[in-house]
């Protein structure tokens, strides 16, 4: 995965724009010491607490993912001791907004003359966090005009900290170019690794598994490269050449070598027949997932008839498995959902309370990634999903129901048909799935609604004797919703509450189905019905790869 620092200007090469001071300090570049580069910032501190330096402008962040914080400080010998901090400042909108929370690193105290330390830590962009303030400072009042500097600051999207990123220099470029045409020293021979980095399903490749069979995978074929392209052409009617056609990209196909090493031949048997069952991939697929830092899977089935030879007589086995991925993409694999997804809830814009309505989706990978959108009613409507990233829209024309609660008045079942009467209008449809409780047992349970006779009414199946009409005294409680709203934008797929059947026409004809860029997308949701609506998006997304 391609890195990316945050930080406009981490190291202070030209100039010290992109920083601003805080805590009344000063701020200013200097050459005579630096940890990267040939410069550095120097802090200038006031008599106060939290004097140092913050970025200029927010950084955009995405909620519930992990960033990592790296900053290098040293303060000179003839200069006061201080102790030193970095902090992240999580804010609810990509601008304004409010200060969600802060995070900090360990404070350290720096002795003056020392080389330089540097502050780090990882930290979880918290619940409704669109953007963050990096800063370095010391946090107790100091002595006016002692310095401290600051140089090669790193902020990433990252579950760990790495070392610093910068655009290199050309001694830097030098020094990497001389060192990868260097010959690559021999090898000690320390042993196999096996790192569990390989599963096609329950399959695990490159590990030792209960029986003390060794599951190896020697090689994925067409997993690291492009799928295959599909680009037709069409011979211009005159001249020469062809017209310039969009194309697309085939299905991705992968064969998957490997070999298994049994402690003795008698356990051949039972380690083929578990290759078999779980290469058993006709009638339903799987996923083929590798440990890349992200994960990457596809989700797959044969191809063609695995070839499964026994090689030698103490029962070593080799296996090649051909594959075929009819979505050529390879998606990041996120362990936290069952299906891989991340999302990102981005509550409706609304001005009571204030709500900016905007929230960032990273894809990480180097594709264009489909999303599904979420939409969580009460939504008066028309609303407008847009990523403004890749200014595509898509607007929802109906409107979506909230949390129905009608009370119950009256009750009857005839023939293992229920009927309930409610005191108001309930807002309910065929197909609803209900709630009722508060009524009595052969009543309460979770049913579907059958049919809507008269706006007070409404009818589901139960299996029970008959019951006359009576008053429900005191009164029950039917409990829908609220109503969901899901947009697949790879399968071009409107369901709501689950329900796909003719549910196309929920949302505008003319809809963009819009693709994660790679890199950080912007999307806003705005409720054009309601200006203080409590709707939400939820996207669940997945990062991209072409290879």
């Amino acid at each position: 995965m391609a890195r990316n620092n945050l930080i406009v200007n981490p190291s202070f090469k030209t100039n010290t724009t992109g920083w601003s001071a805080t805590g009344s300090s000063t701020l200013s570049r200097i050459t005579s010491n630096y940890f990267y580069g040939s410069s550095c910032l120097q802090v200038a501190k006031a008599a106060s607490s939290n004097s140092g330096a913050v970025t200029s402008s927010r950084i955009l962040v995405t909620q519930a993912l992990s960033y990592a914080l790296g900053i290098y400080v040293k303060i000179d010998a003839s200069q006061e001791a201080g102790t030193l901090v970095g902090r992240v400042q999580w804010y609810d909108s990509a601008t304004a907004g409010s200060l969600l929370s802060t995070s900090t690193t360990i404070s350290l105290d720096v002795i003056p003359g020392d080389d330089w330390v540097r502050l780090t830590g990882v930290f979880t962009a918290p619940a409704g966090a669109l953007s963050a303030l990096v800063s370095v400072v010391q946090p107790t009042a100091g002595t006016a005009a002692e310095t401290f500097y600051v140089d090669a600051v790193l902020f990433e999207q990252a579950s760990y900290l790495n070392e610093y990123l910068d655009e290199p220099t050309q001694a830097t470029e030098t020094k990497f170019v001389n060192k990868g045409l260097s010959p690559v020293p021999y090898p000690k021979i320390t042993g196999l690794k096996l790192d569990a980095g390989v599963s096609l399903g329950s399959l695990v490749l490159n590990t030792i598994d209960e029986d003390g069979v060794v599951w190896i995978c020697t090689d994925i074929e067409g997993w690291w490269n492009h799928p295959e392209p599909d680009v037709q052409d069409i011979p211009r009617g005159y001249g020469d050449g062809s017209y310039d056609v969009r194309g697309r990209y085939q299905a991705r196909q992968l064969t998957l070598n490997g070999v298994f090493l049994v402690p003795d031949a008698s356990y051949v048997p039972a380690a083929r027949s578990k290759l078999i069952a779980n290469t058993d991939l006709v009638y339903v697929g799987d996923w083929l997932r590798t440990n890349e830092n992200p994960t990457k899977a596809s989700y797959v089935r044969l191809s063609g008839r695995p070839e499964i030879t026994t090689v030698n007589p103490r029962g070593r086995t080799e296996f090649s498995i051909g594959l075929r991925a009819p979505d050529p993409l390879k998606y990041e694999w996120y362990e936290g959902n069952e299906l891989g997804y991340r999302s990102v809830v981005i509550p409706g814009q609304s001005g009571t309370p204030a709500v900016s309505g905007e929230g960032s989706v990273v894809n990480t990978g180097n594709a264009y990634a489909p999303v599904v959108l979420e939409i969580t009613g009460p939504l008066t409507g028309p609303g407008v999903i847009q990523n403004v990233t890749t200014n595509e829209e898509i607007t929802i024309i109906e409107s979506l129901r909230g949390v129905l609660t009608p009370a119950v008045s009256n009750k009857a079942l005839t023939s293992n048909v229920a009927t309930l009467t409610t005191s108001s209008a309930h807002g309910l449809l065929a197909g609803d799935e209900i709630v009722v409780t508060g009524v009595d047992s052969t009543f309460n349970g979770t049913y579907t609604i059958i049919d809507v006779p008269t706006t007070t009414t409404l009818t589901y199946a139960k299996t029970a004797a008959n019951v006359v009409s009576s008053v429900v005294s005191p009164a029950g409680t039917i409990t829908f919703g609220p109503d969901i709203l899901e947009i697949d934008t790879r399968d071009h797929e409107v369901a709501l509450n689950g329900d796909a059947v003719g549910k196309r026409n929920l949302i505008d004809v003319l809809a963009e189905w819009t693709l994660l860029a790679p890199g950080t997308n912007l999307f806003s949701f705005v409720d054009e019905g309601n200006a203080n609506t409590t709707s939400s998006l939820t996207v669940y997304y997945r990062s991209a790869w072409l290879g």
